[in-house]
């Protein structure tokens, strides 16, 4: 007999009529084992195994992998013995995110990954179907978790919970009595995962099997949202310099890191947590600033790009590092990449439409940039790169906050053309411009209050401010609950918030 199952955190939010829309938790067992130890890992992985009437044996397997409350999930498909030179659709919920192609062997692969902004969500209903071969029900897969640093692998039926999920009460009690108090980050509180299809050999391994929750290097390279966890996270009692940037948010330093301000920091130790900040921010050594660049690529057809360049200079001599994506190109295509009109390299698009050319000074990669450069993707994207500081602070009053996302949704809403909204550098005010100023600040959508987390005090934040589908028209900001920039606080937002599955 299986267990009882507790509701998820979507459900809980449906019964309060928070959430109007048909949207299932995915299972996040995973995102449990990491919950009760942050240097913790949870992996889940599913399979199943088919040979058709015709003899084509097919195999989806899925892994979810969880590390520190955020879900990244991997989709891979295979093919064998089927017809050579056959291409099949590979559909999630009927909608195709890539294609396998089968070699002369019979044999063809397909790997996915996540990126919510691409793929329809994947729920544990989900359907996932291999042209004609096979179609597959994410509910008919068997699997397991594993706690990636203890090795051990349990048995998990994919219906149903631990009883222990006390999480999703301590939200239910949270959202009833609007309490301060932090849920735990057990149980389905993950949401819905959403994800991107990436060709194979574009897919980046998510999995960290050698991480040390005790290494300052993990924590630099973390999200910067766990700033405020850092000193529970590392065990080094004897590094001043985690204390020192905790304690530097009284003095307007967090503010200073969030726009990538010339601001030096006044802390005199070689080793500093704030290697893991916001892109754009200057060491406080007198011999090493670091100098982040953006620009979003625009062109008149359907594609997207996004270009980033980072230069770090270190006693008199300076790295680069420039990346460059593209989204929504035609698959198989390729295109020449100039910087300021000097050719650098070329873009391969994968059969998902997307492609990436990355180059560094320090591998020997030669090429000249500079942060006003101009980048374009053959004939289809341009755009021009910007100091994300200067681009970022809309109010020019020196401070990345609430304030100056209201002014870019509102801008974007009432479709302004001031340059100064003008974010992306793109030539318009439009999304673009709201998605970078959030990259920029690191602010996440369910973030109302802009501690770097999406947790139950945001979610208390909102429903006390009292403007959750209150009948009033345009009256909502960022930090009482209008996430999506359409001026309100709804269902959509919450529904947006958590399709990005970070809540923790």
């Amino acid at each position: 007999m299986s267990k009882s199952r507790k509701p998820s955190l979507f459900e809980l939010l449906e019964n309060k009529r928070l959430l109007a829309a048909d949207v299932v938790a995915f299972d996040s067992a995973a995102c449990e084992i990491a919950a009760a130890d942050p240097g913790k890992h949870g992996e889940m992985e599913w399979e199943f195994k088919v040979t058709n009437q015709d003899g084509v044996k097919a195999e989806v397997g899925v892994e979810v992998e969880c590390e520190r409350g955020v879900a990244e999930i991997e989709i891979e498909v295979e093919l064998e013995h089927a017809e050579p030179g056959s291409v099949h659709d590979v559909t999630v919920d009927g909608q195709v995110v890539g294609q396998i192609k089968v070699d002369d062997e019979g044999e063809g692969e397909l790997k996915l990954e996540s990126d919510s902004r691409n793929i329809p969500n994947l729920s544990a209903d989900s359907t996932i179907a291999i042209g004609d071969v096979l179609e597959v029900s994410m509910s008919d897969l068997t699997g397991d978790v594993e706690d990636a640093d203890e090795g051990d692998d349990d048995e998990l039926d994919h219906d149903s919970d631990d009883d222990d999920r006390d999480s999703d009460d301590d939200l239910d009690d949270d959202l009833d009595d609007d309490s301060d108090d932090d849920a735990d980050t057990g149980g389905d509180d993950q949401g819905t995962v959403a994800g991107a299809a990436t060709a194979e050999g574009e897919t980046e391994n998510a999995d960290t099997s050698d991480d040390d929750s005790d290494d300052d290097s993990d924590d630099d390279s973390d999200d910067d949202s766990d700033d405020d966890s850092d000193d529970d996270s590392d065990d080094d009692s004897d590094d001043d310099s985690d204390d020192d940037s905790d304690d530097d948010s009284d003095d307007d330093s967090d503010d200073d890191d969030a726009r990538g301000s010339n601001d030096s920091d006044s802390d005199d130790d070689d080793e500093s947590d704030d290697d893991g900040r916001e892109d754009g921010d200057h060491e406080g050594d007198d011999n090493e600033s670091e100098t982040t660049y953006i620009a979003r690529l625009t062109g008149d057809g359907s594609a997207t790009g996004k270009v980033e360049l980072e230069m770090e200079a270190e006693h008199g001599e300076t790295e680069m590092e420039l990346e460059i994506e593209v989204d929504g190109a035609e698959p198989g295509s390729v295109h020449e990449v100039l910087v300021d009109g000097v050719s650098v390299g070329t873009i391969e698009i994968g059969d998902t439409g997307s492609g990436k050319l990355e180059l560094s000074s320090e591998q020997g990669d030669e090429f000249n940039v500079s942060g006003q450069s101009t980048v374009e993707i053959g004939s289809i994207l341009s755009g021009q790169l910007a100091d994300i500081g200067d681009a970022a602070d809309v109010n020019g009053d020196d401070v990345l906050d609430t304030e100056d996302v209201d002014m870019v949704f509102a801008a974007v809403r009432a479709a302004a053309t001031d340059p100064v909204y003008d974010i992306d550098r793109s030539g318009t005010v439009d999304k673009g411009d709201a998605e970078t100023l959030l990259d920029i600040m690191d602010a996440q959508p369910g973030d109302a209050n802009l501690d770097g987390v999406f947790d139950s005090s945001d979610l208390v934040a909102i429903f006390t401010a009292a403007q959750f589908e209150d009948g009033f028209v345009g009256n909502s900001t960022w930090a009482t609950g209008d996430w999506n920039g359409d001026g309100e606080c709804d269902t959509s937002d919450l529904v947006y918030a958590f399709q990005f599955g970070r809540y923790v």
